[in-house]
C-alpha cells in the first residue's frame, strides 16, 4: 500500500509514491515462461519445468498487484486519500496501446514478409498455407465465428454498462460489466478447444510450416492478452462491489475498456488474415 503522508484528522491526504515489487516480479515470471519455450522447441521437456514456474510466479504477482491496487482506489473512493498524479492514466493507456500497436505490427509484418518470400521462391501461396502439404487446412468455421461474436458483443456491454456507471446506476454497471467477463470467458474456452482440433483432427500445429508457425504465435499472443483483460475486468467486477467507483470515479473503467476495445480491433485484423486470408 501506498505511505501516508501526515494529516489532521478528517482531512484527505496525498498517496506518496512507494515501491511496489508486484510488476517486476510478473515480469520475471513472463521472462521464464519465455526461456521455458526454447527448450521445447528444441524437444526438451525440461521447459515445462520453467513454463509451470514462470506462470505461477505471474499469478501470484497479478494476484497482490491487483490486490494493492484495489486496497488504494477503495482508501481514494472513501475520501481517505488522493491520488498523487490524477491525469497519469491517460499517458499510461495511450503508451500501452502504442507499444502494444508496435508489438502486433512487428509480427503482422513478418508474416507478411515470409508469406511474400515464400510466394516469390514458389510462385504460389499454395505452399505457404500447406507447408508443403497437399491441401490447405480450413481454418475459418463455427469456433472464430462464435469468437468473434463474443468480443464484439462483449465491447458492447462494457461501453454501455461504463455509461451507466456515469448515471449512477452501479446495479447495471456490475450486470454488464459480469455479462462482459462472461464472453471473454466463452472466447478464450472456444479458443482452446479449437486448438485442440487444430492439433487432433487437422494435424495443423505450431510445426506447420510458416503459416502454421505465425498463425499460432499471433493468435495464442492474442489469446494471452484477452486472459489478462478478463482478469483485469474480474478486478473491475470485485471492486464493483466494494464501492471502488461511482458516477465521479470511474478513471480504472475507462482505462481497461480502452484495452478490451483494443483487443477487439486486433481480433479483427487476425480474422481478416490469417482465418478469411483477405489482406
Amino acid at each position: 500500500m501506498a505511505d501516508h503522508a501526515a494529516q489532521e484528522p478528517g482531512i484527505p491526504h496525498t498517496q506518496l509514491g512507494h515501491t511496489n515489487p508486484w510488476p517486476f516480479t510478473a515480469g520475471v515470471g513472463l521472462l521464464l515462461v519465455f526461456f521455458g519455450l526454447l527448450p521445447i522447441a528444441y524437444s526438451n521437456p525440461g521447459g515445462w519445468l520453467l513454463i509451470v514456474m514462470g506462470f505461477g510466479l505471474f499469478g501470484i504477482a497479478v494476484a497482490a498487484w491487483l490486490g494493492t491496487l484495489s486496497r488504494e482506489d477503495i482508501s481514494e473512493a472513501r475520501g481517505l486519500t488522493q491520488p498523487e498524479f490524477p491525469r497519469i492514466a491517460p499517458w499510461f493507456t495511450g503508451f500501452l496501446i502504442l507499444s502494444e500497436i508496435f508489438l502486433f505490427g512487428g509480427l503482422f509484418a513478418s508474416y507478411f514478409y515470409l508469406r511474400n518470400w515464400d510466394y516469390i521462391q514458389t510462385g504460389s501461396l499454395m505452399h505457404f498455407y500447406t507447408g508443403g502439404g497437399s491441401a490447405p487446412v480450413q481454418v475459418w468455421g463455427l469456433f472464430p465465428l462464435l469468437n468473434t461474436f463474443f468480443l464484439l458483443t462483449s465491447s458492447i456491454t462494457l461501453q454501455i454498462g461504463e455509461a451507466y456507471l456515469k448515471k449512477g446506476k452501479i446495479a447495471v454497471f456490475q450486470v454488464l460489466l459480469g455479462i462482459t467477463v462472461l464472453l471473454g470467458v466463452m472466447f478464450l474456452a472456444s479458443q482452446v478447444y479449437e486448438f485442440v482440433n487444430f492439433v487432433t483432427k487437422d494435424h495443423f500445429t505450431l510445426q506447420s510450416g510458416t503459416y502454421g508457425a505465425t498463425f499460432f504465435s499471433l493468435t495464442s499472443l492474442h489469446g494471452l492478452h484477452v486472459t489478462a483483460g478478463v482478469i483485469l475486468l474480474s478486478y473491475l467486477l470485485g471492486g464493483s462491489f466494494a464501492g471502488q467507483f461511482s458516477a465521479k470515479r470511474h478513471m480504472a473503467v475507462t482505462v481497461i475498456g480502452i484495452y478490451w476495445h483494443f483487443v477487439d480491433v486486433i481480433w479483427i485484423f487476425l480474422v481478416a488474415v490469417l482465418y478469411l486470408r483477405l489482406i
